[in-house]
């Protein structure tokens, strides 16, 4: 049997470890494509710790982007693989101003295509050099890791993503994000009915809440001499010429950002006050009431789940007015957002001003509106699938692995037929056997992984990480640390070999028996 050909995507140290394990325990050629700062590439220079055949650093080939796009190149790789270049740019919270906070370069049409056309070449260089059978991803969040998805599918290359269940601590790794490998088919095949009472489903979900809320409170510094620690080592230390060389930091010239983050730091303030006056701590319990929770943005549950849904004030605005007329629409702000900024108070205003829409303090308990609320309307998030654990129907806007299975979740497909979809959705019930296969599923195919608590856990071992891209540690200290990771990585490690292995023997079978 030949040597499986893997290529492994890098934006971060703990994949170094996971691809030692592969080295070790698989008969295979490593490849990497590095996708992050100049300290991490000055790591692969020098490390001895994995082998690869050969390694990409992503940004060499995004400097000097000062020629005109080939336009033709860009068309017909649009066509040959079915990819919308245009609607991938759109999910980057870089290259397009309304989906960041922290805009400091307003990229035109003739840049963003020029980016396009380096990494779409690019990645058919890489791709017809090895001829990989499988490639690691991390969940992608930008432009170039959405491309490089599409891409892979487009050459029927074998993807393997880890991501979160939104269950327990379970982890799965799938060829798409947030969706189990022919979870439709292992669902049908699944007879199990060991949940009797919904109080009871309720367990599985603790264990993700606990990894959520332990991330909240430890992601990042705590302090405001830490902040500002931080902050100096990043202007003068980090941002030079040659970190703004990266499109990525175009525009990040050290007064602009002193300018841009002290107006954000007042902003914050200013939105924090707005809140805690003005948006409503309790509820009734006894109205009837639809639930929306706000996605936190930018994030790719809207970005890159579901593109045509990121404005959440038209999402709203069209759930409010495709209610019954019995019902109100409560509005819950994501606790998160804190860590951007919040959102302006016009937003906070115009969901206020809609008649038949309350909108809810971030600090009014999740779980009660849960219990009270009728039904449970979200784009991508994991209220949609909470709900049901609450017997409550729900409907989502994008495609997850529980909404593809579970009777009791609406897939909305057009925006049109929403007003449907909820009085449908009011009258649906939830079983608790479908409920106690879906969680029978999930856990046969995930295993446990703290996957929050890995960002954790290096942040807290590379001071000032959280704020500071580029912070400077000597290869021995991030080999130290890769090395106090061991337990984790090589538990993932060991569901990505008996991934591979199970892909391979299928495909074995395939080819012996046509």
């Amino acid at each position: 049997m030949t040597k499986s050909r893997i290529l492994i995507q890098f934006e971060g140290y703990f994949n170094v470890g996971v691809a030692r394990y592969l080295q070790d325990n698989l008969d295979c050629d490593l490849y990497a494509l590095v996708d992050i700062n100049k300290q991490i590439k000055k790591f692969f220079l020098e490390q001895q710790f994995v082998n690869f055949k050969k390694v990409w650093y992503l940004r060499d080939y995004l400097l000097k982007l000062n020629t005109e796009p080939n336009l033709e190149y860009l068309a017909s790789f649009e066509k040959k693989y079915k990819i919308n270049l245009w609607q991938i740019a759109h999910m980057d919270r870089i290259l397009l101003p309304y989906n960041y906070y922290r805009c400091y370069h307003r990229y035109s049409r003739e840049e963003i295509l020029q980016i396009s056309e380096r990494l779409c070449k690019l990645y058919e260089d890489i791709f017809d050099e090895v001829n990989p059978d499988f490639i690691i991803l991390r969940t992608p969040d930008n432009f170039q890791g959405q491309l490089l998805l599409e891409l892979s599918h487009a050459r029927k290359v074998t993807v393997l993503i880890p991501s979160h269940s939104r269950l327990g601590d379970r982890c799965m790794i799938s060829n798409n994000v947030d969706i189990i490998d022919n979870f439709d088919e292992l669902f049908k095949s699944c007879n199990d009915i060991s949940l009797k009472t919904f109080e009871e489903s309720r367990n599985y979900l603790q264990g993700y809440k606990k990894l959520v809320y332990d991330l909240l409170e430890n992601h990042g510094v705590n302090t405001t001499y830490q902040k500002l620690q931080a902050g100096l080592y990043y202007l003068f230390k980090v941002c030079n010429d040659e970190y703004r060389q990266h499109y990525a930091n175009w525009g990040r010239t050290r007064m602009k950002i002193l300018i841009h983050e002290t107006s954000l730091a007042i902003k914050k303030i200013i939105r924090e006050y707005f809140i805690n006056k003005n948006l409503k701590r309790d509820f009734d319990k006894n109205s009837k009431f639809v639930y929306y929770t706000l996605h936190l943005q930018p994030e790719r549950s809207t970005l890159n789940a579901a593109p045509f849904y990121v404005n959440q004030l038209e999402v709203i605005t069209n759930i409010a007015k495709s209610l019954p007329v019995e019902y109100k629409l409560y509005v819950k702000e994501h606790p998160s957002q804190l860590f951007a900024e919040w959102r302006s108070i016009s937003y906070y205003k115009y969901i206020m001003n809609l008649p038949n829409v309350e909108l809810l303090h971030p600090d009014v308990s999740n779980e009660e509106l849960l219990k009270h609320c009728s039904l449970v309307i979200t784009i991508t998030g994991t209220p949609g699938l909470e709900a049901a654990y609450y017997n409550k129907p729900s409907i989502v806007l994008g495609d997850t692995t529980y909404s593809s299975v579970l009777p009791s979740v609406y897939r909305l497909r057009s925006i049109e037929d929403l007003p449907n979809a909820i009085r449908t959705s009011l009258e649906k019930k939830v079983e608790i056997s479908d409920l106690s296969r879906y969680t029978k599923c999930v856990l046969d195919n995930t295993f446990e992984y703290d996957i929050f608590g890995i960002d954790t856990f290096q942040i807290r071992r590379i001071p000032n990480s959280f704020y500071v891209p580029d912070v400077e540690i000597p290869n021995k200290e991030i080999v130290d640390m890769i090395n106090d990771m061991k337990v984790v990585w090589t538990k993932v490690g060991e569901a990505f070999v008996q991934k591979i292995r199970r892909h391979t023997d299928l495909k074995s079978t395939l080819l012996n028996n046509p």
